[in-house]
């Protein structure tokens, strides 16, 4: 063992080397973690690129299905829009239907029904929608929802230099090699016999 540490080549120590790469050992899995790889607890394996467990669809959000949780969180948002615009159109029709009676609009059930309705669709889209381009935001520009809330991968804190302004701003030499990396690589699904 060397009682001064490791030294890279050139003399330099990992620490201050800005191309190091630094490993952490996970004592759950038994693995080398490689960087912005975490452990989850509430799954109970390490994930690449972790982002976020998600309590929704009971699963950790990763590398492997980053894209496809915010697929899901903006088609979910736009189908509650446009439900949200059936529901109008539909109690328009009704009050239009019941004004040539005599009635007033609000007298009959289903426009109350509607309304409660295009009220929580209305939210719905708002929520999903939101957090959807938010997530897809995420994903262009290559960071987690754990690095954005406070957790940096080592090396990466704002304020570290040139490479860390580089990542943070999206506008780095590797920007576009890092969204077909991301947004662009193979779907791998795992088995169904699992």
């Amino acid at each position: 063992e060397d009682p001064e540490g490791p030294l890279l080549q050139g003399g330099m120590t990992p620490e201050f080397c800005p191309e190091a790469q630094t490993f952490r050992y996970c004592t759950t899995c038994n693995i080398w973690r490689p960087p912005r790889a975490s452990h989850c607890s509430e799954c109970g394996y390490c994930m690449a690129r972790f982002d976020h467990h998600c309590g929704v669809v009971a699963t950790c959000i990763a590398q492997l299905n980053h894209r496809c949780f915010a697929f899901m969180l903006v088609s979910g948002g736009a189908a509650c829009a446009v439900y949200a615009a059936a529901a109008i159109v539909r109690a328009s029709q009704v009050c239009d239907a019941s004004l040539g009676l005599g009635k007033t609009c609000w007298s009959g059930w289903e426009v109350w029904v509607l309304v409660a309705f295009t009220f929580w669709l209305v939210y719905g889209a708002a929520a999903l929608l939101g957090f959807g381009v938010l997530q897809a935001w995420f994903l262009c520009r290559d960071i987690t929802t754990k690095e954005r809330l406070g957790k940096k991968p080592p090396g990466l804190e704002p304020g570290l230099g040139k490479r860390a302004a580089e990542h943070w701003s999206g506008r780095g030499s590797g920007a576009t090699t890092t969204y077909n990396d991301v947004c662009c690589a193979p779907l791998r699904f795992r088995p169904w016999y699992d």
